[in-house]
C-alpha cells in the first residue's frame, strides 16, 4: 500500500483506469497468441495477453545499435541509449524512481542491433509502463553537461566490463576483429568503445543520432501479460499516436559478407591467471536458412556437459578448465565463436589446436543420429523456458520482429528441424581454417617484489 500512497500523488490520478485483465489461466506463455499491427507514424505493436501472472512486460527496440553509427560517431549507440534511458523532456529524471514506486523495473540495453527499453510492473500500472516508454519517443534537449556525465557512465561501463575482467578485451575486442572495416564495418567495432572513440562527441551531434534512428518507424513496441489487447490498443493510440515519423526510418540491415578477417591475433592480459584460446567464425545474418543448422552446431560443440569441446576438453588431466560456443547471431552477420581457459600447463596454442580438432571432427563425421536428437531436446527445453514470464516472452518477440523473417518463425520449431545433412554442410561452409579467426591470450608477465 506504501508503493500506492507514493505514487499516487504525482502519478496516479491521470493514469488511471488501469487496464483490465481478463480470466487468469486462459493461457499459458509459451504457447500465447499475439497480435500485429502498426500505427500510422510507422511504429509497430505486438501485444501478447497471459493472464497465468498479474505482471505485465512493455519493450520498446529500437534499430539503433552500434551497426547505426558512421565514421566519427563511434560509440554514439550506447551514448544516446543512456541519454535517453535518463529522462526526457515530458519525465525530467523521474522514471526509473516512479517505475520502482510502483512496483516495477525499467532498464535499457545496447547490442550492436538495437537500444531497447523494458519496463516490467504489476499489470493495474501497465498505462504507467506505456506511458514512460513513450517518453522515449520525445528525447533531448540534451545539455554538454549531462553528456559528459554519461561519456563517464560509459567510460566506467567499459572499465567495468571489459578492461576490468580477465580476457575482457579478448571476447569484446578481438572478436570484433574478425570483422574488417570494408567487408563488414558496422560490426567491426564494439558496442562499448574505448575512450578515444568519445572524446569528440558534442550534444548536438548526439541528438543528430537521436533524431535519425528514435523515431516511431524504427521502433517496435511488444506488451506482454496480464493486459487486455482493446484497452492496450487506446493506450499506445493516447501516448504514442502522436509520435511523428520525423527524420528516422526504418534501418537497413547491415550489408556484410560472410568472410572472416583470418589469421591468429596474439594477446596479453594482465588479469589473466591462465591462458585462453578463441576461434571466431563468421557467419551469415540470422535471418538466414542456415542458422537453424549453426544453433545446432553452437549447442552440439560447447552447451552443457555432454557436448564435444567438455567432453575433450575439461576434466582432470585435459587441458581446460572451461570450454564453450556462443553464437552471437546479427542482422547483418554474426559469429559463431568457441573457446577455452587452460589447466595446469596447457598452452594458449594447444587449447587452439584442441578446439580445431573437434571442430575438423565434427565437420568430417557429422552428427550421430542420438547426438541430433539430444542437441534437439536441449534446444526445445530452451525455446520453453525462454517464455515463461512476460519479460522474456516480450524480449522473446522482440527478437524475432528484429532478427528473423517474420514472426510466423515464433510458433515454427525451426531449429530442431535442422537435418544431420544441413547440420554437416553448415559446418562445412563456416567452419573452416580460412573462415576463423584464432585469439590467442597469455597472462602477462608479472614483475617480481
Amino acid at each position: 500500500m506504501r508503493a500506492v500512497l507514493m505514487l499516487g500523488t504525482a502519478f496516479l490520478l491521470p493514469l488511471t483506469p488501469h487496464l483490465a485483465r481478463g480470466p487468469r489461466g486462459a493461457q499459458g506463455p509459451a504457447l500465447a497468441p499475439y497480435q500485429r499491427y502498426e500505427l500510422p507514424n510507422g511504429l509497430v505493436v505486438i501485444i501478447a495477453e497471459d493472464h497465468t501472472v498479474p505482471i505485465m512486460a512493455a519493450t520498446l527496440w529500437f534499430r539503433a545499435g552500434s551497426a547505426q553509427e558512421s565514421s566519427g560517431r563511434r560509440g554514439f549507440a550506447q551514448l544516446a541509449q543512456r541519454m535517453v534511458f535518463q529522462g526526457t523532456s515530458e519525465v525530467p529524471g523521474q522514471d526509473v524512481q516512479t517505475v520502482q514506486q510502483a512496483g516495477g523495473e525499467f532498464n535499457a540495453a545496447t547490442t550492436e542491433d538495437r537500444a531497447g527499453f523494458d519496463v516490467t510492473v504489476p499489470s493495474q500500472y501497465a498505462k504507467l509502463a506505456l506511458w514512460v516508454l513513450a517518453g522515449r519517443m520525445k528525447p533531448g534537449p540534451f545539455s554538454e553537461m549531462s553528456l559528459e556525465a554519461q561519456r563517464q557512465g560509459v567510460l566506467q561501463e567499459r572499465a567495468g566490463r571489459i578492461d576490468g575482467q580477465p580476457f575482457g578485451s579478448a571476447f569484446v575486442d578481438g572478436i570484433a576483429h574478425a570483422f574488417d572495416s570494408t567487408g563488414c564495418a558496422a560490426y567491426a567495432q564494439p558496442v562499448l568503445p574505448a575512450a578515444s572513440d568519445l572524446e569528440s562527441a558534442t550534444a548536438k551531434d548526439l541528438q543528430a543520432f537521436v533524431d535519425d534512428f528514435y523515431g516511431p518507424a524504427n521502433a517496435t513496441l511488444v506488451v506482454t501479460g496480464d493486459v487486455s489487447s482493446a484497452e492496450v490498443r487506446d493506450a499506445v493510440q493516447a501516448y504514442f499516436g502522436d509520435a511523428t515519423r520525423g527524420a528516422a526510418a526504418p534501418a537497413p540491415v547491415p550489408s556484410c559478407a560472410v568472410t572472416a578477417v583470418s589469421g591468429t591475433e596474439q594477446r596479453e592480459d594482465a588479469l589473466a591467471s591462465y591462458p585462453a584460446a578463441i576461434i571466431a567464425y563468421r557467419i551469415p545474418g540470422h535471418s538466414d536458412p542456415d542458422t537453424p543448422a549453426l544453433e545446432v552446431l553452437a549447442h552440439a560443440l560447447g552447451q552443457g556437459e555432454r557436448s564435444r569441446l567438455q567432453q575433450a576438453l575439461v576434466g582432470p588431466g585435459k587441458a581446460a578448465v572451461q570450454a564453450a560456443s556462443v553464437l552471437d547471431s546479427r542482422r547483418g552477420g554474426g559469429v559463431l565463436y568457441l573457446f577455452a581457459v587452460g589447466a595446469g600447463t596447457a598452452s594458449a596454442e594447444r587449447l587452439s589446436q584442441a578446439i580445431a580438432a573437434e571442430v575438423a571432427r565434427l565437420t568430417s563425421q557429422g552428427l550421430a543420429a542420438d547426438e541430433l536428437e539430444r542437441v534437439r531436446n536441449q534446444l526445445r527445453m530452451t525455446t520453453v523456458t525462454a517464455r515463461l514470464t512476460p519479460q522474456q516472452l516480450a524480449q522473446q518477440l522482440q527478437h524475432y520482429a528484429l532478427l528473423h523473417r517474420g514472426l510466423s518463425e515464433f510458433v515454427a520449431d525451426t531449429a530442431v528441424r535442422a537435418t544431420a545433412v544441413d547440420v554437416k554442410r553448415a559446418a562445412q561452409k563456416y567452419l573452416t581454417p580460412a573462415n576463423g579467426r584464432v585469439i590467442l591470450v597469455t597472462p602477462a608477465p608479472r614483475g617480481g617484489r
